[in-house]
């Protein structure tokens, strides 16, 4: 809408020349020595090719999300699939002795930040961090059942 280029315009006398930093899924390697992908500068040309995702941001989760077949998206959709599960088993079994436990598993995903392997990193720590906390929450529910 070209707010940016006015926010720049505003912000910055004289030519502003852009730069942008990416690891696009598709184009970028990965750095041997980190197991990172390699970003690579591309310059303002870029904008439109920008403007052009943002119109076809409708794609997205469909067959015809190009971006949604990489193993990132995957893992991204397979934490969500866990994440939803693991509430349903909290909302259902929830009681005075096991919610400050609930509480921390639904804050979960507030850890999962970052792109990339980032990202990536976050959700497995957040993984083990369920696992460890499904099973204090179970272990309520079973010294409950002992009662």
């Amino acid at each position: 809408d070209g707010a940016f280029a006015a926010a720049l315009k505003k912000q910055f006398d004289g030519d502003v020349s852009l730069s942008f930093h990416l690891a696009p899924p598709l184009l970028s390697g990965t750095d041997a020595v980190t197991g990172r992908p390699v970003k690579r500068i591309f310059g303002s040309w870029v904008m439109p090719v920008m403007r052009g995702l943002v119109k076809v941001k409708g794609l997205r989760g469909t067959v015809f999300d190009i971006f949604g077949y990489t193993q990132e998206r995957r893992s991204e959709r397979a934490f969500l699939a866990r994440y939803e599960d693991l509430l349903d088993r909290v909302c259902s079994d929830v009681t005075s002795d096991n919610y400050d436990i609930a509480v921390l598993l639904a804050s979960i995903p507030n850890d999962v930040r970052g792109f990339g392997p980032v990202r990536e990193s976050h959700m497995q720590m957040a993984g083990r961090q369920m696992d460890t906390l499904l099973e204090q929450f179970s272990s309520t529910i079973a010294a409950q059942a002992k009662k």
